[in-house]
């Protein structure tokens, strides 16, 4: 994403931070800005499709007027009517698409979070250590301590994660002592985040007693009515993922530094494991465009 498209956005404006070919990570924090930028990149590819099918119906309208057929008058007619009906379609699709961007947003970081966990303690076993006992049988099928440490790291991980990002995040702070969040605004957007992801996973998007119990106490400038389904436009969608990102980003940063695990610019990463996206290297010219059409659709 060229940086002086970043430059022209409004001050006012959320404009979805994306990483940078420069950026230094550890593969789990290279998965985890990947697929932040896959589902912006995704949407951002929806909309420049639907907007350019919209310019190609209206040029060759325009263009087979010229016959002067009763036909191609009509058409003209629709045109005029109903200038962008893809993107139009698009819009109507506005709520489900938030849901989904919230969704993956948010399963994204705490997948990345459990990951990070996981790194650290394949590096520091004893990080598990603890008064939980284990089945003999389990222990004896393992041939090395290897296999048996990936077992038991893999139990707990899966433990923390069903107990949700609280566990997690305890569990982090506990055995590593790195806070997942530095301001109150972090901590307010990524417990809302987080209960915005769980409503519309388990009851519709419709704000309920259990979202409004826990962010109570919390400072933020959103209107949540119980009830009532809960749309998070384009803007909350961008400030969601930017602190999701930031938060990311520090961590994998300070794992990365006391748990010595290795790192490498993200553009290498990239280039290990996938081909470059053909779509967004062709189209930065045309994506401040797209962020305001973004918001019509938010």
């Amino acid at each position: 994403m060229p940086s002086e498209i970043l430059d022209k956005r409004p001050n006012n404006f959320p404009f979805p931070i994306l990483p940078s070919q420069d950026d230094r990570c550890t593969e789990r924090g290279y998965f985890f800005m990947r697929r932040h930028f896959t589902i912006f990149d995704f949407f951002f590819f929806n909309l420049h499709l639907s907007t350019t099918i919209d310019k190609q119906r209206a040029t060759a309208i325009r263009a087979l007027a010229y016959a002067g057929d009763q036909e191609s008058l009509r058409r003209v007619e629709e045109l005029e009517r109903n200038p962008k009906p893809h993107f139009s379609k698009l819009q109507k699709f506005s709520s489900f698409q938030s849901e989904n961007m919230c969704i993956r947003a948010v399963d994204n970081f705490t997948c990345f979070l459990s990951e990070t966990i996981q790194s650290c303690m394949m590096k520091r076993p004893n990080m598990l250590s603890s008064g939980e006992m284990i089945k003999i049988e389990d222990v004896v099928k393992f041939k090395n301590r290897k296999d048996l440490l990936s077992f038991l790291v893999d139990r707990k991980i899966n433990e923390l994660t069903y107990g949700g990002i609280k566990e997690l995040e305890n569990f982090l702070n506990e055995r590593t002592g790195f806070s997942l969040t530095t301001t109150n605004e972090e901590r307010a957007i990524l417990t809302i985040s987080i209960e915005l992801r769980n409503i519309y996973t388990h009851n519709r998007g419709i704000v309920n007693d259990i979202f409004i119990k826990r962010i109570k106490g919390i400072k933020h400038d959103f209107v949540f009515t119980k009830g009532q389904r809960f749309h998070a436009d384009f803007d909350i969608i961008t400030t969601f993922a930017n602190c999701l990102l930031s938060i990311g980003k520090r961590l994998d940063g300070m794992a990365a530094s006391k748990f010595k695990i290795r790192t490498r610019t993200y553009g290498t990463w990239h280039k290990g494991f996938e081909k470059s996206d053909s779509f967004s290297q062709k189209n930065d010219h045309s994506t401040a465009t797209l962020s305001d059409q973004a918001g019509e659709i938010g």
